[in-house]
């Protein structure tokens, strides 16, 4: 436990240095294809602004690979392949046996903290998707119930709460809500809207999108351990691994004499995916590439916090 400590100690911060400087240069694939980030403008209905050239491909190859190996030197202390290989919370524990890499460390650091126990959640988790191409989702779209199968998601279900927000009664369906503050509003307590799926609480981000996706290793620790704050920290280092190799793979089937915008003169009313934080849901109309009104509302279930203030008694559970 001496390396670990030295390891996450605040001064000096190895590990964290290490982290930034990797989490930095992979960052610079936003500066090639969105200009900036976030609030890029390149992105626009129906594709992008411009596209990528040759050169530009082969600077992104060697962001990708970078990111890679550090992943593989600092993070895991193995290959990408080897750690998605392991498809047990055993296998798992024989390989960070004497391993080292940040993983490992926050293995050790978990079971000596007993994190299995804190953070337990109910079981009922929800995926929007993510990472679309033309061959499916990387991540697919579903609901994982308290009966341990995935179904499909109801997303007619999908409800805004306002009970104890400053906010005036609306529509529940976000399609149709208004946001309208009431600071004086009784009983309130956030600025946030509570997003419910069939009136209930949910469970997104990483964890749950690896459990719709079927990801073998977190399957068994959900199963054995339910949602943790130890196998939230997995999901999570999981699904970066699976990120950055298919990084690869969409980085090298790019297409650069294709168009890089469709055209579309209308596209679905309502946007959802699955952002890194929870599951983002936009609902708006595109007409003629362009947006015609305004009622366009954000609403965003957030992956699990800890350390929060105190609800006011008969304060609903939500995700903000």
């Amino acid at each position: 436990m001496a390396g670990t400590r030295r390891r996450a100690s605040a001064l000096p911060p190895p590990a964290a240095a290490r982290c930034l400087a990797g989490a930095g240069a992979a960052a610079r694939d936003h500066g090639i294809i969105a200009g900036k980030w976030p609030h890029s403008l390149a992105f626009q209905p129906g594709g992008t602004t411009r596209a990528i050239d040759l050169g530009e491909r082969i600077r992104l190859l060697s962001i990708t690979t970078a990111f890679r190996g550090f992943l593989e030197r600092i993070v895991f202390a193995d290959s990408l392949e080897n750690v998605l290989a392991i498809a047990t919370a055993d296998e798992l524990d024989g390989w960070r046996d004497g391993r080292g890499g940040d993983f490992a460390h926050f293995l050790r650091l978990a079971d000596s903290l007993a994190l299995t126990r804190l953070g337990r959640g109910t079981g009922l988790m929800m995926s929007y998707g993510a990472y679309h191409g033309v061959d499916g989702e990387l991540f697919p779209r579903g609901l994982f119930s308290q009966c341990a199968i995935v179904e499909p998601l109801p997303l007619t279900q999908i409800t805004e709460d306002v009970s104890h927000a400053w906010m005036r009664d609306s529509f529940a369906d976000p399609a149709h809500s208004s946001t309208v503050p009431d600071p004086d509003k009784p009983a309130a307590y956030s600025w946030c809207k509570a997003p419910r799926l069939s009136g209930q609480p949910i469970e997104v981000g990483a964890i749950a999108r690896q459990t719709v996706a079927g990801q073998a290793l977190i399957m068994d620790l959900v199963a054995r351990d339910g949602t943790n704050m130890r196998s939230r920290v997995i999901a999570r280092l999981i699904e970066t691994a699976r990120i950055a190799l298919a990084m690869e793979q969409w980085t090298r089937a790019l297409r650069l004499s294709e168009s890089f915008c469709d055209k579309s003169r209308e596209l679905p009313d309502g946007s959802y995916v699955g952002a890194a934080r929870g599951s983002l849901g936009h609902w708006m109309a595109v007409r003629d590439r362009a947006l015609p009104d305004h009622r366009a509302d954000h609403l965003e279930f957030l992956a699990a916090r800890f350390l929060r203030r105190r609800r006011p008694a008969g304060a609903g559970a939500g995700r903000h």
